[in-house]
């Protein structure tokens, strides 16, 4: 979670799932969930006297082990703010990266910032 230089991001450590952390210095929230269910993670950016909020949704659901031998391991997830070029444009965003827990290849979702800059939870989503 990038924000503007010089401003102060903020997380309530109550609402991160369990085993995911946030440093507020490098912005990233990295971990293994632990915790089955739906959580709402309010984010403010603080610079002087102006605040921003959005909201990071984050889905932790139940890995069974399957036919396929997988041993059922939560994979890892981190975000990164980045760029992405849609239509020919350069978009601003969040990127998703989900690790699987055998080490396999990483997926990445783009999130695009809103139409009037608040950060991916617009629900404009481009792989």
């Amino acid at each position: 979670m990038n924000h503007t230089q010089g401003s102060t991001l903020s997380v309530n450590d109550a609402d991160i799932p369990a085993g995911l952390s946030f440093n507020a210095q490098t912005g990233v929230l990295t971990g293994t969930p632990t915790t089955v269910g739906s959580y709402t993670i309010p984010v403010t950016a603080t610079k002087g006297t102006k605040t921003a909020k959005a909201n990071i949704l984050i889905d932790v659901i139940e890995i069974n082990k399957g036919a396929d031998g997988v041993d059922g391991k939560s994979p890892t997830v981190t975000t990164e703010r980045g760029t992405n070029t849609v239509d020919g444009k350069e978009v601003n965003g969040t990127w998703l990266v989900v690790t699987p827990a055998d080490g396999g290849t990483p997926t990445r979702t783009f999130v695009a910032d809103g139409a009037k800059g608040e950060k991916g939870d617009k629900g404009e989503k481009w792989c």
